[in-house]
């Protein structure tokens, strides 16, 4: 999963007190340009909420200049793990449209580096399953658009307890399995 890229816009409190929206939003996107992205997720904490940032309004910004974006409501008030999984549960029902089968599909949902640090930690599992015909899919890998595609999987390997409820709703809304 190394498309993945963690960014931040930096502004200071002064700017954070008094409305930082189009600050925040100029720094998404001078990020993505420099990444060469099209989309983004954006992530709150606990400052920002306690204050009424107005996330909408960042993506609106997004949106007028061409980058697709998905706000996850983080509240920087809980645990990482939480958010992970409200995040990816967000995120599912947010973006899965149903997909023709593909009978070689099995995505893995949950990995996080939060959680799992380097994926390696799952290379022998993934090392079994590719042996024997599988395409292994992280879930988020490829973007918006391996997101899109995801339900095309015969089955989900939940590998940790973040990735649950998203196998939950892949589950009761597209009857793909998990383990």
């Amino acid at each position: 999963s190394s498309d993945y890229k963690l960014a931040y816009s930096r502004f200071n409190d002064l700017e954070l007190a008094m409305g930082c929206e189009c600050k925040a939003a100029a720094g998404i996107l001078r990020s993505c340009k420099k990444a060469k992205a099209q989309e983004c997720c954006i992530l709150g904490s606990a400052i920002p909420n306690m204050i009424g940032v107005d996330y909408h309004d960042i993506q609106h910004e997004l949106s007028e200049a061409g980058i697709q974006s998905i706000y996850c409501d983080c509240n920087g008030f809980e645990a990482a793990q939480v958010g992970i999984s409200d995040t990816l549960l967000m995120i599912g029902k947010e973006m899965l449209t149903a997909c023709e089968p593909d009978n070689t599909r099995v995505n893995i949902l949950g990995y996080s580096d939060l959680s799992f640090g380097s994926p390696s930690v799952l290379h022998t599992g993934v090392d079994q399953l590719e042996k024997h015909g599988l395409k292994v899919e992280y879930f988020g890998d490829g973007g918006f658009e391996g997101v899109r595609h995801a339900t095309s999987a015969v089955l989900n390997w939940v590998v940790s307890a973040e990735g649950i409820a998203l196998a939950e709703h892949f589950h009761k809304s597209y009857g793909i399995p998990y383990v």
